[in-house]
Order: C-alpha cells, then sequence, then structure tokens
C-alpha cells in the first residue's frame, strides 16, 4: 500500500568550528560542535488493522543530534634521525527523540533472538539506542515462599505464580495505575540500557628512527551497553538440548543459598541482568616496518624503494564484557527499521579475527 505523501527527510545543523596550528604546525587542534535537528524522520510506525498492514513508513518522527568532534594532532620531536608523531581524536554525541507522531505512542521494536520480544522502544524524551526490558533483583529465595516453597508472601510480587526459590526475580516497579501492584506485567518494563557510547575515539603514535618506523592505532569506546542474548540460550538452564555457560555451577540452590545466580529464567524475558557495560579500548594495528637503502641492483631491476613489514591487526581488547567482542555489530530486528535500531544485542556475533602478517613492499621505477 503506497503512501504518495511520503517526503525526504530535512535536517538543519549549526556548527561551530575552530582548526588551530602553532609551533610551525607541529601541535594542531581541531574542534567542531554542532546541534542537528532532523525533521520528517521516516519511521515504520503501527497504522490501523483495517489498511490490511499493521505498520506503515511515515514522515513522522524528529530527532535531535548534539555533540562535538576533537582532533589533536602533535610532532613532540623532530630531528635528522628521529621523529615522533601522536594524533588522537574524540566524539561525544546525544540524541534526543522530539516527536514520534501517533499521539506520543512510543514504537516498540522486536528482536528475533529473543522470541520476537520487543526489546528497543523509541519514545518522546528517550534516545536512539535504548533497550527496554524488566529489572532483575537477584532471585527468589526461601523468604518469599511459605513453607511449601510456592505460595508467596504477602507482598512478594510474581509474573506467572510458578516462580519458585532460585527463580529469577524481576522488580515490580509499576502497574496500570502507575504505581507498583504487587504483580510483574507489562507494565514494569522500563530503560534498562543503550547501545550507544557515551563517547568514543581514537589514538596513535608514529615513531621514526632511522630506517625503522612503528606505528600503532587504539580505538575506545566507552558507556555503550550490549545485551547479551547468548544467556538465552547458554545460560536458560532449562533441560540439556543447549550447552550450558559455566555460571550454571555457581547457581542459586539449598547447598548455595548466597548466590544470586538464578537456576529458572523464562526464556526470551528482557532483564536488566543480561545487560552488559560494553566499553572497550581495543589495539586496532601495530605495525612496525624497516625500509632499505637504496643499492645498485635495486637500480637494474628499476625497484626505486623497498621495505619490509610486520603488522598485527585487533592484537587485544581490553574490556569488562563477557562476550566474545564487544564491538557488536549483529542486527536482530524484526523489521527492515527495527534491525537498524537493534545493533546492540549480540546473539552469537563472530568476534573480530586477530591477524599477523609479514609482507614486502616494493615501488617500481
Amino acid at each position: 500500500l503506497a503512501n504518495e505523501s511520503l517526503t525526504w527527510e530535512t535536517t538543519t545543523e549549526v556548527n561551530f568550528g575552530l582548526e588551530t596550528g602553532v609551533f610551525n604546525d607541529r601541535l594542531g587542534l581541531n574542534v567542531d560542535v554542532y546541534d542537528k535537528l532532523t525533521s520528517g524522520l521516516l519511521l515504520e510506525a503501527p497504522v490501523m488493522n483495517i489498511s490490511g498492514y499493521d505498520k506503515a513508513w511515515q514522515n513522522i518522527g524528529k530527532l535531535q543530534n548534539r555533540g562535538v568532534e576533537l582532533t589533536l594532532r602533535a610532532t613532540p620531536v623532530m630531528s635528522k634521525d628521529f621523529q615522533w608523531n601522536v594524533n588522537a581524536n574524540f566524539a561525544l554525541n546525544k540524541t534526543k527523540i522530539l516527536e514520534l507522531g501517533q499521539n506520543g505512542a512510543p514504537i516498540y521494536m522486536t528482536v528475533t533472538c529473543l522470541s520476537g520480544q520487543n526489546a528497543a522502544i523509541l519514545e518522546e524524551g528517550g534516545a536512539v539506542g535504548d533497550i527496554f526490558g524488566y529489572v532483575t533483583e537477584g532471585v527468589y529465595g526461601w523468604s518469599d515462599s511459605e513453607a511449601d516453597g510456592i505460595t508467596p508472601r504477602p507482598g512478594v510480587a510474581i509474573q506467572t505464580g510458578s516462580e519458585r526459590p532460585g527463580t529469577m526475580k524481576l522488580k515490580d516497579i509499576s502497574g496500570p495505575e502507575g504505581v507498583p501492584d504487587g504483580k510483574i506485567t507489562a507494565d514494569d518494563r522500563v530503560i534498562i540500557g543503550n547501545s550507544l557510547p557515551d563517547w568514543y575515539g581514537s589514538f596513535g603514535t608514529d615513531i621514526t628512527w632511522k630506517r625503522f618506523n612503528l606505528s600503532a592505532q587504539f580505538q575506545y569506546s566507552f558507556g555503550n551497553d550490549v545485551y547479551n542474548a547468548n544467556y538465552n540460550s547458554i545460560a536458560r538452564f532449562t533441560g540439556m538440548s543447549y550447552n550450558q555457560s559455566a555460571t550454571w555451577a555457581n547457581r542459586w540452590s539449598d547447598e548455595n543459598l548466597g548466590s544470586t545466580m538464578y537456576n529458572v529464567m523464562m526464556p526470551g524475558t528482557v532483564v536488566s541482568a543480561f545487560v552488559e557495560d560494553a566499553s572497550y579500548l581495543r589495539c586496532k594495528t601495530l605495525r612496525l616496518t624497516y625500509s632499505f637503502p637504496s643499492a645498485k641492483w635495486m637500480k637494474t631491476a628499476h625497484i626505486n624503494s623497498l621495505r619490509a613489514y610486520l603488522a598485527a591487526d585487533n592484537l587485544f581488547v581490553l574490556t569488562n564484557y563477557s562476550g566474545y567482542d564487544p564491538e557488536v555489530y549483529s542486527k536482530q530486528g524484526g523489521s527492515s527499521m527495527s534491525g537498524v535500531l537493534t545493533s546492540g544485542f549480540d546473539y552469537g556475533c563472530f568476534p573480530r579475527a586477530r591477524s599477523f602478517t609479514i609482507g614486502v613492499n616494493l615501488s617500481f621505477e
């Protein structure tokens, strides 16, 4: 069903830029501060089923991006046989959803690896990349139930009625009236993380001594969350059809009453327990090069220059993220729009490979 009223998105932007270079340009700084407003944003929003569809593309969104980018370059040492260059850049960007149309109703995005649950949300006043789900409070214990271990004590919120000591415990945050009601329902879902970083960038160095050159480049990201959806399979602790995480050994039991690791969960439920800080520092490249001096045989072979090098890519990553790679890039959305906006969900993402290279560069006359 065509929507003939669709138009191009419109973006207005205000920039302030500064570029400086001092000490014969051996020290330089670039600053870019921006405020970008995009209106008529194309979003796939719910429509009345009478149309024959449940969603349609519409120009209903308005998004604000504000941020700053800094670039620093310097040559601390420069002599005949030795030169040292450094570079660094820093970026900070904040997004805010100003309008969504549809009377301001939120737009929920399903995630396929979580049984099609609405695990991401766009809402007015919120940010792009918000993860939506339940807040966990450890596990139910014997103190949460009567002596039979089945009947919940007064004031203990439950979801299905099948909760037992050791079951993952969800927080009762709200109800139909906007206050806790002693039940775990869809009303208790809140923002539990955001996949976009607070700030990110890179830095590097380049050192030349006589005919040797050593260069290294690092990249970093801080404040970004990843939903480790792998736990939906390897830490569901039900049945024996899946390999399980080693955390199974520390699950709650009568012999391990102090553990906060559940032994029963609702597979596919989006919970804060699986949201992890995915901040990282990665050694992107490390390269050592030797430039051979000019020789008679090189001129005979019409070789202008000859270099040999050793290189390593993705040499190491420093992170607290428990998955293979904090730089998650999979798209788990159930539609073309949600696929773009659900990149912070890790479900079997293949990590970036570490590689080592030995090579020779020839330049012919």
